[in-house]
């Protein structure tokens, strides 16, 4: 799955409201939606398989997002 344009303002945005960096928001929403008999590195793989790398990477590594990288 990649994000458009349009998804990415709105988690940029939600994540800027809760004070936390988009990645960090990406991940808790993620984790709520998973079920929780799993373990958590079953969590983790099946959480972030299904996104798309390459769009995070265009996203969280371009000029706007500098803003976030002294947060973490």
């Amino acid at each position: 799955m990649e994000l458009d344009a349009e998804q990415f303002a709105q988690l940029v945005a939600e994540a800027e409201r809760r004070g936390i960096s988009p990645s960090d928001l990406a991940g808790r929403l993620l984790a709520e939606r998973l079920p929780a008999d799993t373990d958590e590195h079953e969590v983790d793989r099946r959480a972030w398989s299904g996104l798309s790398a390459p769009s995070f990477a265009r996203d969280w590594n371009s000029d706007e997002d500098q803003v976030y990288d002294h947060l973490s």
